[in-house]
């Protein structure tokens, strides 16, 4: 019933984490969607694998690309995946977490501007 009810909102999610999941280079089993009634839980990783949370998709974001206006839920999945990521170096939230957060953005930015343009401008990326 919930994937019923929620498939549109996880179509549209869906636009905005694989074009991330290319600016990453992620295996395509690494990403998984999840949805929780409550809770702070933005997203999470486990084994390798990064869970986003569907709920604050849906409450960030999805009026924007129901607007056909996608750039910054893009740029903020971008860097909600980098804080994971970098959890897979460093479990607790630290300085050390940080600057693996940052240098992992840092590291995929020019990735990221391209998928931006190819939005924008409606190129298709090979």
């Amino acid at each position: 019933l919930l994937l019923q009810t929620k498939l549109d909102s996880i179509r549209r999610f869906i636009t905005i984490i694989r074009p991330l999941k290319k600016v990453y280079k992620l295996p395509d089993a690494s990403l998984h969607i999840f949805y929780d009634l409550s809770g702070p839980v933005i997203a999470f990783n486990a084994g390798g694998a990064l869970f986003l949370n569907l709920r604050y998709y849906e409450g960030w974001h999805d009026a924007q690309l129901k607007q056909k206006e996608p750039m910054k839920a893009m740029i903020s999945w971008f860097f909600t995946l980098a804080h994971e990521i970098a959890h897979n170096l460093i479990g607790p939230h630290n300085a050390e977490h940080s600057y693996y957060m940052n240098q992992i953005s840092q590291t995929h930015l020019l990735a990221l501007v391209d998928e931006l343009q190819a939005l924008q401008f409606g190129i298709t990326q090979a």
